[in-house]
This record gives structure tokens, sequence and C-alpha cells, in this order.
């Protein structure tokens, strides 16, 4: 296999398991799923396989091999431990270093498996939504998820990650989730924005008032609370803004990983299914065009080439948001989402310039957020986690800082290459670009919209 002259694989991500335990009503890869078939563990033979492709990489730095589903723990204690080992050989084998990480809902843990992860120091992101009257709407199993997540912060010693999916039930309580998860001990975490991917899920996907309201409570909540949470995408966001503001880079360029324009997919990232299908990223399965290869295929890397040229062209800046002022704190959205139907482009790029306006108006919230990202990152460069996450800012710092951005903003809008008429131009919401697909498996009822925005 000659290699690809552009991989550089610093994460891959794996589905040892294909299907799941739950039922969460927004459950993307289930229309994968439905195309291949449910249930059954990969094989260990297509694992070692897709390792031998993850690790063929010029890729110096350690690469990150993530085990996801489904739900990846129905594998087994048995099966998990052979892949961790599994691992350890196909990379010593290529001189290569590795992590382990696994995404769970976290409701088959049991003290012998909390223990195994821990032993093999894999990094754990449980995925929860908010307390149990959100949890139970969208995801279900709350009391299972809460055991399973305490066995685990028992068996590490401290308390894992946690992703939460921002859905119409808890988008305009977004308050309320970051008190939940500070309350659990939770330090880090991800919001990420639920799609539209089919006509059983549409109901509960949040409009872009309900998308902006939620990064708008989520700048509000780090700010308050001086460090003791921190959520990573708008963390990312806000330093995007101030290396744009300030340091003149292109806000396409920055940063690095899901919000950066050019997103790693497939040049840093490569998912495999089940069935070791290829795939740029874990995203690219809810269409049925999304794999590009079997790890086996004698022209994987000419195909995979190929594709990345595709997705070089599919991801270049359209002019208009390289016109558009709020281009400093977008993200763009998932490309995957963006080229499905649905409405995921234009409810982020809505949300977006909601956002933004917002932005203008709070300098001092925004500033607060940014020197608290920057005390967090230095405290994990110096491996210090003893220090206390929360301590209050130095004012005159924030204070300095917040008109310095307030003014560098102004500046920015009188940028002759930028167009502030985009900023009020809005998609809105259209129905009819979401798919009818069939429902393959009964799921988790989507509840009404707890906001006054229904039907927005």
């Amino acid at each position: 296999m000659a290699l690809s002259s552009r991989r550089r694989t610093r994460m891959v991500v794996i589905e040892n398991f294909g299907s799941c335990n739950m039922r969460c009503s927004y459950c993307f890869p289930e229309h994968m799923w439905s195309r291949q078939g449910h249930s059954a563990v990969m094989s260990k033979d297509t694992l070692r396989g897709t390792l031998e492709v993850a690790f063929d990489t010029p890729e110096t730095g350690p690469v990150d091999v993530r085990f996801a589903g489904g739900e990846p723990l129905l594998a087994g204690r048995d099966w998990l431990e052979t892949a961790f080992a599994i691992t350890r050989e196909v990379a010593g084998r290529h001189g290569k270093r590795f992590t382990l990480s696994l995404q769970t809902n976290a409701t088959l843990v049991t003290p012998e498996l909390a223990r195994l992860l821990a032993e093999h120091d894999v990094r754990i992101g449980v995925s929860l939504d908010g307390d149990a009257s959100i949890n139970e709407a969208t995801r279900g199993d709350t009391d299972r998820t809460l055991a399973g997540f305490h066995l685990l912060t028992e068996a590490y010693g401290h308390v894992p990650g946690v992703i939460v999916t921002v859905t119409r039930a808890n988008a305009t309580r977004m308050h309320e989730v970051v008190g939940y998860l500070d309350s659990l001990g939770v330090a880090l975490f991800r919001a990420n924005q639920m799609g539209a991917t089919a006509s059983w899920n549409v109901a509960l996907a949040p409009r872009a008032e309900e998308w902006a309201a939620a990064r708008q409570a989520l700048i509000e909540e780090m700010a308050a609370r001086a460090g003791q949470i921190m959520e990573l995408n708008l963390s990312q966001a806000v330093l995007k803004l101030v290396s744009s503001l300030f340091g003149g880079q292109s806000p396409f360029a920055s940063p690095r990983g899901c919000c950066a324009m050019r997103c790693p997919a497939g040049t840093e990232l490569l998912y495999f299914d089940r069935k070791g299908g290829a795939y740029p990223c874990p995203r690219t399965n809810v269409t049925a065009t999304g794999k590009v290869a079997g790890y086996a295929d004698t022209d994987f890397d000419e195909r995979w080439d190929e594709m990345l040229g595709e997705l070089d062209t599919a991801m270049e800046v359209p002019g208009t948001c390289a016109a558009c002022p709020a281009n400093v704190v977008c993200d763009y959205g998932c490309h995957a989402f963006n080229v499905a139907e649905g409405n995921f482009f234009e409810v982020n790029c809505d949300a977006t310039k909601a956002f933004f306006g917002w932005m203008m108006e709070h300098p001092e919230q925004l500033a607060r957020v940014f020197l608290l990202s920057q005390r967090r990152a230095e405290q994990r460069a110096r491996g210090d986690w003893n220090s206390p996450r929360a301590a209050p800012l130095p004012n005159a710092a924030v204070s300095t800082l917040a008109g310095d951005i307030g003014t560098q903003l102004l500046d920015h809008l009188a940028r002759p290459d930028l167009d502030p008429d985009l900023l009020p131009q809005r998609f809105g919401w259209h129905e009819d670009r979401v798919p009818l697909l069939q429902i393959t498996r009964r799921r988790l009822g989507a509840p009404p919209s707890p906001s006054p925005l229904e039907g927005k």
C-alpha cells in the first residue's frame, strides 16, 4: 500500500460495536446501521487491519485511538482488553506512540470494567445532556448513566469529561445544564449542536434562536464560574476571536480541530465502521456516500487522496463567509452535516450572526473566558492538577482586555473587505429540507420545545 501523501493521522475513531443499548432520540449513526445491519462486534482481524492503516502515517506525534459506537462497552471486557493489546502491538511495530480514549453512555460500566479502563489510562467521555428532567427526554437511563459515571470517577480518581448534545430540550436551559455538570465535578465538557438528520428527529433539533441562546449562556456560565468548569468548543471560539482580532490571523486558518474551516476530516482524522469501512470522520456515516474505501483495499490511498481533493473543494471559503463580519467566531458547523439534507448549516449560520451581535455588547464576558482558557491551558501544560480550577481574575486585566476587544470589534466591523449588511440576513428554518426517512427502531420520543420559540 502506497502511503497517502497527505494523511497525517492524529486520531482514528473505531466503531467497535455496531449498535447501542440505548435509543436516543437524535442518534445519527442510525442511518448507517439501517444500511449495514445492527449489532455485532468488530472482529479482531478487522481491528488489526484498521490500525495498520491508521499507524501507517508520517505523523510523529501520538495517535489517539478512540473507540466509539454505537456503544463501545457492548463489546465486553475481554474484547476491550484484547483490543488494547492489539493497539500496543501494531503501534510498536510502526514505532508510533498512542493514547486510548472511549466515548460511552456509561450505563454498562461495572467496577471491574472501570478499573480495566483506568489501568490502561483510557481517556473517557460520557454522554449526558443534563439532569434527569432533560436527559430522560432525549437519552433516557439517567440513573444507570450516573451510576457508571460515579464508578469511573472512583476508578480514575477524577471526574470524566462529558459531551452534551444541544437539542430543543436543553438549548434554553443551558444555565441549568452547566450548574448540574458543575455539581457533578465536571471540569471540561463539549456542547455539540444537534442536526436534524431525518424526519423522526426533526422535532428535537434546535432552531437558530435556541442555538444562539445556548452559546450565550455557556459564555456567561464560564465567566461567572471563574474557570471551575469550561466548555471546549466556545473556549476555542473565543481564542479564535482574539487571535483574529489581535494577531491578524485569518479566521479560516484557526483553530485546529472541528472548529476550523478546513477541519481535520481525512487528513488528521479517520473513522472505521465495524466492518472496516473507512470514512473521513465519524459524522460522515450520516450519508450513504460517506464511505471512501475498505481498510484492505489495495487502492486505499489512491481513493483516499481523491477524496481529500474533493473535501478541499467542498471546504473552500464561500464568498459570503469571507465577507461576513461574524466569521471571526464562526466554526462553519459540521461539514458532514452541512452537505447532508437538513438545516444544519442554516441554523448554525443564523445563530452565529445573532451570537456575534451579542458578543459586540459583552466584551467583558469574552475577556474573562479568554483569560480563563489561557489559565487552564497553562495549568495543563505544567501538569498542574492540584491548583484550584476556580480563582478570581485580576480586575484590571479583565477591564483592559475587555476595552481592547470592544475597540478591535468596532475596527473589525469597519474593514472594507467585510459587509455588515450580511449580519441581519437569515436563512430561516425550512422543514422541507429534512429527509423523510423511515425509523428503523423505536426511538425515545422527542419532547415539545421548552422555549417560547416553538415553530420558529
